[in-house]
């Protein structure tokens, strides 16, 4: 076998072992998510067991992408035919993400691997001590850990295979109804969310499909949700709003956002749903309690 054929076999033994991997953390990721939601005593027990096993595979389908022998404990003794029989020592989390710092350039965060121990910690006493666990104290650890897997898959995963891009989106969604997730997911998009630009408008405090306020004007003139992922053309939705689906470029952000509305006595009004700007009376927001809300929302920056 010449190098080329020797190179296109590695790659594709490295292909096939890191998606293999991936849907095995696919399968306890979806099972972590599907024992918090039924929130009891018991389902907590497997939310962990099933989340630190889908941490675990997550890193080494990561590791797979560089080499499929880093999945093993001992490179050294890599060898196809105990990759594919399952007869080895595999890696352990610890060591993989070493690894991965040192040769993918793939680091978590201090905050991140303090999690994911204080996660195997717990799994452990479960297993080999059958502690019963108090779900308010685990649900905060468990919440940021599932955070911490999304953060991973979205920023080292989805971007290198295109068939796996919305599956973190598509897991924050099924977590929607996790306070503490929510929470803590919506405090690690902070900086992003008060860097990039946001529509000011209160037509879009809320994602349609999440309802969490998270919601972006990429470059491309579409407004994406970063904590479900859910996107929708601005211009498609300037028509939803328009009273005859009229939407003209705006005269003062120059996006194709610029509604025609009929606010009171047949009276017209010009009106951007992105950054405000109007011609006649501005669309006036009412909050939940009936107090008037400003016309235009601010944002930290």
């Amino acid at each position: 076998m010449n190098k080329i054929d020797q190179k296109m076999n590695r790659i594709k033994i490295e292909t096939r072992l890191s998606h293999s991997l991936l849907k095995g953390s696919h399968d306890f990721i979806q099972s972590a998510i599907k024992f918090v939601n039924e929130d009891d005593k018991t389902s907590w027990k497997f939310a962990v067991l099933h989340l630190v096993s889908a941490i675990e595979l997550l890193l080494k389908s990561r590791l797979a992408e560089e080499h499929w022998s880093l999945v093993f404990l001992n490179p050294d003794k890599a060898t196809v035919n105990n990759l594919w029989s399952g007869d080895f020592v595999s890696v352990d989390i610890d060591t993989s993400q070493k690894r991965l710092k040192n040769i993918s350039n793939v680091e978590l965060s201090n905050k991140d691997k303090y999690l994911i121990k204080k996660l195997r910690e717990i799994r452990n006493k479960i297993i080999h001590f059958h502690i019963d666990i108090n779900r308010n104290s685990i649900k905060g650890i468990t919440a940021q850990s599932l955070n911490t897997y999304i953060e991973f898959y979205n920023n080292n995963i989805a971007t290198n295979w295109e068939e796996y891009s919305v599956f973190g989106h598509e897991l924050s969604h099924k977590l929607n109804e996790f306070k503490e997730f929510v929470e803590t997911r919506m405090e690690s998009l902070s900086t992003s969310l008060n860097s990039l630009n946001r529509p000011k408008t209160n037509h879009f405090c809320e994602c349609p499909e999440c309802l969490q306020d998270a919601i972006i004007f990429t470059k491309e003139a579409k407004l994406q949700c970063l904590f479900c992922g859910h996107i929708q053309d601005i211009v498609e939705v300037a028509e939803f709003y328009a009273e005859d689906d009229t939407v003209i470029n705006c005269p003062s952000c120059n996006i194709k956002s610029c509604i025609l509305k009929s606010i009171k006595s047949g009276q017209k009004n010009l009106e951007c749903i992105i950054c405000g700007y109007f011609k006649g009376s501005p669309q006036k927001w009412i909050d939940i309690d009936g107090s008037d809300l400003p016309h235009l929302r601010t944002f930290d920056k």
